[in-house]
């Protein structure tokens, strides 16, 4: 069985982070070298700081792609702040300038664009409207870690990195959020510094139980995983979704306003510093070789200029059908590998509604495509999904 998803660590990482737990606090992470970088607990943490620190008036709005995780416009709305979704390309999944400009409105603030499942879009259309508007751009690269090569457009008032996970280079939390104006990141390490802790304990747990995890997502005890939850009747794909996922139960922003350890700052600034771009480039070579087996408009983004394949969403007719196919066929393609979606349209506002964001998350699945896949186990996917398209629609 080949898994939804491999965790972007190596073993010499997981055991870094741990020994880094028995270590006293004290230097500043320098992963980035960039003295605009704050390291926080996740992007939500650092984006809550930033719009904290900004102050924007109530009511004001903020254009959001349409497809981002729950939590960005949780925080917008905790602001007292509108979340007004633009909708995408289908092909690039970049944001629609004619969207953009349609959502616009004297109460527009500040915009929050998301560069996606990979993918990275040009950020000029982006700077030319929020140029002729006055709005504050906010950048989030969480999905977008290449390696120290792309630190994220620096026009941008703030630029969101996420090393959670299930994302490159993951350090299993933790975010590095830059920020342009230097009053602004000060009074942010003002607020940040009168945050809680996050507790070294409860991290060293996670290494450990990641530790666990990790051997699983091999092919023979994925395999025998899957085999064993499905004779138990258990829903593996909440199952196994679930245990990457940060940040689930409890209060949100009790669990999100927190300072990360000292030891997951240094695993943060650790992996940036010795991410090996080698196996980002084997994983955007086997995204590629998937794309171009599939059949033509299949993929959500495949059209992307710039494109590392952090996940393979594809936009299906029959969803449920092709996971269960594609499932006992040895493929563990996913309907929730991550926790985006599509954000809500304004009620009465017509212009904003998300047509191409919201028909493609409500069918979309997300394929295995990851360097640890043979170019054989590939092929074999793609001829799958060909005779899924011819036999389901």
């Amino acid at each position: 069985m080949i898994a939804r998803k491999r965790l972007d660590i190596a073993w010499r990482d997981l055991a870094f982070g741990i020994l880094s737990c028995f270590r006293p606090g004290g230097e500043k992470p320098d992963g980035f070298r960039d003295d605009t970088s704050l390291t926080c607990l996740s992007v939500r943490s650092g984006f809550d700081l930033f719009l904290t620190a900004l102050d924007l008036p109530q009511g004001s709005e903020v254009l959001v792609s349409a497809v981002t995780i729950p939590g960005m416009p949780h925080i917008l709305r905790k602001h007292g702040l509108v979340p007004v979704p633009v909708d995408l390309d289908f092909g690039t999944v970049s944001v629609s300038t004619s969207a953009l400009r349609a959502a616009l409105s004297p109460n527009t603030r500040a915009v929050l664009v998301a560069h996606l499942f990979g993918s990275r879009m040009s950020m000029d259309p982006i700077f030319e409207i929020a140029g002729e508007h006055g709005l504050i751009v906010i950048e989030d690269c969480a999905q977008a870690f290449v390696g120290r090569e792309f630190n994220g457009d620096e026009r941008s008032d703030a630029r969101l990195f996420s090393f959670g996970p299930i994302k490159t280079a993951t350090a299993l939390g933790g975010a590095v959020v830059f920020v342009r104006d230097d009053s602004l990141r000060r009074k942010m390490t003002e607020i940040h510094e009168s945050w809680p802790r996050q507790s070294r304990i409860s991290y060293l747990k996670k290494l450990f139980t990641f530790c666990l995890f990790k051997p699983l997502l091999s092919p023979a005890p994925y395999t025998l995983l899957i085999g064993t939850l499905r004779l138990l009747g258990c829903d593996h794909d909440a199952l196994v979704t679930g245990s990457a996922r940060s940040f689930e139960g409890g209060e949100f922003f009790s669990r999100i306003r927190c300072r990360p350890c000292p030891a997951l700052e240094r695993l943060v600034s650790h992996r940036v510093r010795t991410y090996d771009e080698s196996r980002l480039a084997r994983r955007t070579s086997s995204g590629r070789e998937l794309l171009e087996a599939i059949p033509a408009g299949l993929a959500f983004g495949g059209q992307a200029a710039n494109h590392s394949f952090w996940i393979f969403p594809v936009v299906s007719p029959a969803p449920e059908e092709w996971c269960r196919r594609l499932l006992n066929a040895g493929f563990d393609a996913a309907r929730s590998s991550t926790s985006l979606g599509a954000v809500d349209p304004l009620p009465g506002r017509f212009e904003t509604n998300p047509d191409i964001a919201s028909n493609a998350m409500n069918a979309v699945i997300y394929l295995p495509a990851y360097p640890e896949m043979s170019t054989r186990s590939l092929g074999k996917l793609a001829r799958l999904v060909k005779a899924l398209c011819e036999t389901c629609g």
